[in-house]
């Protein structure tokens, strides 16, 4: 069963499973402009400064 640490194959597609792995992610990291579900500035900066600096 998937879950939103891992949601599944990469298909592409910008599904339900892919917009709660995102919320979750926003959600555990503070994101600054909240837990939206879009991969909008704040959450791609502080998702490249986790994959560079981790």
């Amino acid at each position: 069963m998937a879950t939103a640490d891992e949601p599944g194959f990469v298909d592409g597609v910008f599904g339900p499973k892919t917009y709660s792995a995102v919320v979750t992610y926003q959600l555990r990291h503070t994101v600054t402009g909240g837990a939206d579900g879009v991969v909008g500035r704040y959450t791609w900066h502080n998702l490249i400064s986790h994959v560079y600096f981790e």
